[in-house]
């Protein structure tokens, strides 16, 4: 896939993200890249050798089953195709503000992969490069290690000698904290869900495995920060419901963070709930975690559960609101920038 969006801009802007298999016979080579990450899978310093070798193997043994899940949701992954709807329609909304940019994807574990991007933006008139990570909320094994990634294939390229904004953090800008706020009350609204302790809102984020936050990840935080904010600006929603965080996508035998999602609906089926709202913070764009997990695996669970009104509120993808809000957060970067 062409990562190029547009061309002879002034701002190089490089969307990055994880990426995801285009069809089932990548679901492989995607895993193998994923897991041969030294920041995904931190071996101990005498397995470290061997961590191309273990990673191998893992893809190996997990692809059946992550195909079956890619099986269920179109057998591919759609992040590619959103991101470059987002990233067009930002190119457009910024030029309407007076700013020139190409924008380029970088995926980090399948293509456009990073040296694919540098590459393309090499040959572009460009004076300011800006990194927009796709993860809001930074942590060490996504945005850290997508941007250490960039700077490793940076070196030779005249593109490290650019002026550079960095966007690694900006899951409490008030435009991310918007889109949950109006996505929720919409759905409370929209649905007639009476406002109370039986209205259970469920905020799931990806986790991550508890030797990160033994380590110092602040990835948490960061979370817990974005929820709050959230709930006070619900106002009477969430005043009076019932409020709730869980982590999700929890792979291999060591603890990752918790509680995880499964457990919290367990949890939430032996209160009888009016309704349970799904809201995948730290997500902005549809793949395996919502289509497959919070659409299908947690759905069919609330289910068996007796959890009768499950609702998940919409990610933004490529959103015209979102994208015109994001096109704003980037201006003010740019503008700060100046």
């Amino acid at each position: 896939m062409d990562p190029l969006v547009s061309t002879k801009k002034k701002y190089g802007i490089i969307y990055f993200n994880m990426g995801g298999p285009d069809n089932l016979d990548e679901v492989r080579p995607f895993l193998y890249n994923l897991f041969s990450d030294s920041e995904i899978i931190n071996l101990p310093w005498f397995l470290k050798p061997f961590q191309k070798r273990l990673a191998w193997l893992v893809a190996k043994f997990r692809s059946k089953a992550t195909k079956k899940m890619y099986g269920l949701i179109g057998g591919r992954s759609i992040t590619n195709e959103i991101t470059l709807k987002l990233a067009n329609g930002v190119t457009v909304e910024l030029q309407n503000k007076g700013i020139e940019t190409t924008s380029v994807l970088a995926m980090r574990y399948a293509a456009p992969r990073v040296y694919e991007a540098i590459e393309l933006l090499e040959k572009e008139d460009i004076t300011t490069l800006v990194l927009f990570t796709q993860y809001p909320h930074y942590a060490k094994s996504t945005t850290g290690s997508s941007y250490n990634d960039f700077y490793n294939h940076l070196n030779g390229s005249h593109l490290k000698d650019l002026e550079t904004i960095v966007i690694e953090d900006w899951g409490n800008e008030v435009e991310y904290i918007n889109w949950w706020v109006n996505g929720i009350t919409d759905k409370v609204t929209n649905l007639k869900i009476p406002i109370d302790e039986n209205l259970h809102i469920v905020f799931t984020s990806h986790g991550l495995p508890m030797k990160y936050i033994k380590a110092g990840e602040t990835y948490p935080e960061k979370i817990e920060s974005a929820k709050t904010e959230i709930v006070n600006k619900l106002g009477e929603i969430g005043t009076n419901s019932s409020i709730h965080l869980a982590y999700q996508s929890k792979a291999g035998p060591l603890p990752w963070l918790q509680p995880y999602t499964h457990n919290k609906l367990e949890e939430i089926s032996k209160l009888s709930p009016s309704a349970v709202i799904m809201v995948p913070l730290g997500f902005v764009s549809n793949n395996v975690e919502t289509l497959y997990e919070i659409d299908i695996l947690y759905a069919d669970l609330a289910e068996s559960l007796g959890i009768t009104n499950y609702i998940r509120v919409e990610v933004p993808d490529h959103n015209p609101l979102y994208t015109k809000e994001i096109a704003n957060m980037l201006y003010r970067y740019i503008e700060e920038s100046n």
